[in-house]
C-alpha cells in the first residue's frame, strides 16, 4: 500500500505541470466524494484520514520542506483514502460509486501500465484556480487523495517544476 500511496505523490507532482486549469467547488457545499469516502470508513480493507482546521495546521510545516511548500497554505482539506481487496462486493460497490461522482470531474491526466493507473480529476473555481483535485491510483487496490481549496495553477505548475529539479 505504501508504494501505491508514494506512486500517487510522484505521480501528482509529476502531473501538475499538465494542469493549466481545473474545476471549483464552492466551500460551503456538501462534497460527495468525501461523502462517499467518509461512508467507507471503519470497513474492512479501508484506510481514511481526513485533515482539516487544526490537524491541516499541524501537518503544514511538514510541508514547507516538499515541492507543496507553494501550495501548502491554499489547502484547506487534504483526505487520503487507500481501499485493498476491490475484488470484493464492497470493492466493487465502492468502484461503482466512486465512478459516478468523478464522472462530474475533469480528467486531466492518465497513466496506465499493465494493471497499474493513476488518474488526476480536476475541478475549478475559475481558469485560474483550482478548488478540487483528485488523484486516484490502482494496481488491484484503490487509493485516492484529495485535496481542497484555492490552489492556483501557477502554484501548481511551480511546484511540479520545482519536483523535477
Amino acid at each position: 500500500m505504501k508504494n501505491l500511496i508514494s506512486r500517487i505523490a510522484i505521480t501528482l507532482l509529476v502531473s501538475l505541470s499538465l494542469c493549466t486549469y481545473g474545476y471549483a467547488k464552492n466551500e460551503n457545499s456538501v462534497s460527495p466524494l468525501t461523502d462517499l469516502l467518509e461512508s467507507y470508513e471503519g470497513k474492512d480493507g479501508v484506510e481514511y484520514m481526513n485533515l482539516k482546521g487544526l490537524m491541516l495546521s499541524f501537518a503544514r510545516p511538514a510541508l514547507k520542506d516538499t515541492p507543496m511548500k507553494n501550495v501548502a497554505d491554499k489547502i484547506d482539506n487534504l483526505c487520503i483514502f487507500a481501499m485493498s481487496g476491490t475484488s470484493s462486493d464492497t470493492g466493487k460497490q465502492f468502484s461503482k460509486e466512486l465512478s459516478g461522482i468523478l464522472s462530474g470531474y475533469e480528467k486531466v491526466m492518465e497513466t496506465k501500465e499493465g494493471k497499474k493507473e493513476s488518474i488526476i480529476y480536476l475541478k475549478k473555481k475559475d481558469d485560474a484556480v483550482i478548488s478540487e483535485m483528485v488523484v486516484y491510483a490502482s494496481d488491484g487496490n484503490i487509493a485516492l487523495i484529495v485535496m481542497k481549496g484555492d490552489i492556483p495553477v501557477a502554484a501548481l505548475q511551480e511546484m511540479a517544476e520545482t519536483a523535477k529539479k
